[in-house]
């Protein structure tokens, strides 16, 4: 329901077409269509080019109707909410404990990799000043 290169909200015109859409498709995945084919053909999800296969996250990091609708599902079962993003359909898939180990070992890289900026930035001197103006004309 909003436009992915403005980001601003799409027309009631334009978001009752998309309305419509999501039913129609969430309709023909839960009739036993392939969740995979269809999200290929007609999703809009600008995440999928770096996370084709879905998303892995924890509690906190996607909206929460997502993230409340997917805690709600089993394994393999199919979810349909809104959220201030559009229509979404949710299959939850189980994760494998490779793919768990894989998700933490990145996790605990990253954590690592950030508190080492943090130290190497105190041991060089640098101090970071947010100036708002800046900021907001960078914006």
């Amino acid at each position: 329901t909003i436009d992915p290169v403005t980001q601003q909200p799409l027309s009631d015109e334009e978001i009752a077409k998309k309305k419509v859409l999501a039913d129609d498709l969430n309709k023909r995945v839960l009739a036993g269509e392939d969740f995979d084919a269809l999200m290929k053909e007609y999703s809009e999800d600008p995440g999928l080019e770096t996370s084709p296969d879905g998303y892995f996250f924890s509690s906190g990091e996607m909206v929460s109707e997502f993230e409340n609708t997917t805690a709600a599902l089993g394994f393999n079962e199919i979810g349909f909410t809104e959220s201030s993003f559009g229509y979404h359909i949710i299959k939850r898939l189980p994760v494998t404990k490779d793919e768990l180990s894989e998700e933490i070992e990145y996790t605990l890289m990253m954590d690592r990799l950030s508190d080492a900026m943090v130290e190497w930035k105190q041991l060089a001197g640098f101090k970071v000043t947010k100036n708002e103006s800046v900021f907001q004309n960078i914006m």
